[in-house]
């Protein structure tokens, strides 16, 4: 800081910069026993809203913008997000479980057709 107060020239409009505010940055500077930069935090004692939970994706955004041509990439979110959407239906249906004659089953992503992208 003070070496960029020093090399601060003072234009034609400008008030230069006072004497005791450089004398202060000057003592600021000489001091050791204050501390400038941010004192270091273990890692350890960073407490439980430094590392965020791992969250469920319920739906993939597909929108892309006009000019970029990747035809092939907004098909497949199109198709990921319907796997999606289907998926939290069935689970919001059934409350998590597939019943299937009073059993309950476990299924992985609901398939969705493929279409053929046109290029």
């Amino acid at each position: 800081i003070q070496k960029l107060l020093n090399q601060y020239l003072v234009a034609d409009y400008e008030q230069p910069i006072n004497g005791e505010i450089m004398k202060a940055v000057a003592s600021r500077v000489t001091e050791k026993s204050d501390v400038l930069l941010l004192q270091a935090v273990d890692m350890d004692d960073s407490g439980p809203y430094e590392i965020a939970e791992p969250r469920v994706i319920t739906a993939l955004e597909t929108y892309t913008p006009s000019w970029l041509q990747t035809p092939r990439l907004k098909r497949l979110a199109e198709i990921v997000s319907a796997q999606a959407i289907a998926q939290q239906e069935k689970f919001d249906y059934t409350d998590g479980e597939d019943y299937e004659d009073g059993q309950p089953q476990h299924h992985e992503l609901a398939g969705v057709d493929e279409v053929e992208v046109e290029q």
